[in-house]
């Protein structure tokens, strides 16, 4: 994975390939795929301050 950053808020959903992310406080929500997080595939419901490809969360307008 190239540059990461950490994006607060708590996967509330999860399917196979992605989790849903919400950030209460800034108000957004997102499908991020698995692939871009690091320990995606471990990632579940509840988890918080999940670590993304920088690349894919300014693309989904999330930083």
């Amino acid at each position: 994975m190239s540059r990461q950053v950490t994006l607060a808020g708590q996967i509330t959903r999860t399917t196979d390939s992605a989790v849903f992310w919400e950030d209460e406080e800034e108000q957004q929500t997102a499908w991020i795929p698995r692939s871009v997080l690091l320990d995606g595939e471990t990632l579940d419901v509840g988890d918080a301050d999940i670590v993304c490809a920088e690349w894919f969360a300014e693309k989904e307008g999330l930083l």
